[in-house]
């Protein structure tokens, strides 16, 4: 038997790590691969062991789910000017859970420092995932990896010598 447990920030309400990896991995055995419209048909009866982790009242879902349409919308713009590479026009601060001009965010110190940390969080995200899957892949597909992981390696050197 395995013991599940959520990645590093990841909170599901109303649910343990052991319930949602267990019947994750019933739901792709029933059905033979997983996703997520599968994932919310197999929760949706009330006594579902994963029913609780979603939102059911559809007002409030539906409120959500335009939210992140929102996010996207929002990450997705970016600007082009004078012949350069496309820029983002907002940056997400988490302290204040907003998107600012990223002319405003380059600005101020604060909103920097919270901009360049989400992004080093990201890069170690990604380490994180090549790491893991270096450790499931075949000995002749690691070369890939291993130089993705150097590169990331290298990228958070220099933003390390850059910062100071």
């Amino acid at each position: 038997m395995n013991n599940f447990t959520f990645k590093d920030g990841y909170r599901i309400s109303g649910i343990t790590p052991q319930i949602a990896g267990e019947e994750l991995a019933r739901i792709e055995q029933q059905h033979g691969e997983l996703k997520p419209p599968i994932v919310v048909d197999e929760a949706r009866p009330k006594d579902a062991l994963l029913h609780p982790a979603f939102e059911w009242d559809d007002f409030t879902a539906a409120e959500l789910h335009r939210q992140n349409q929102a996010r996207h919308l929002i990450r997705a713009v970016q600007v082009v000017r004078d012949n350069c590479e496309p820029q983002s026009v907002y940056i997400h601060i988490d302290k204040t859970g907003s998107y600012l001009p990223a002319e405003t965010v380059v600005s101020r110190n604060d909103f920097y420092e919270d901009a360049y940390r989400a992004a080093c969080l990201r890069i170690g995200e990604a380490q994180k995932a090549l790491s893991e899957l270096e450790r499931l892949a075949a000995t002749n597909q690691k070369s890939h990896i291993i130089n993705a992981m150097e590169g990331l390696t290298n990228v958070k050197e220099q933003l390390a010598l850059a910062n100071q």
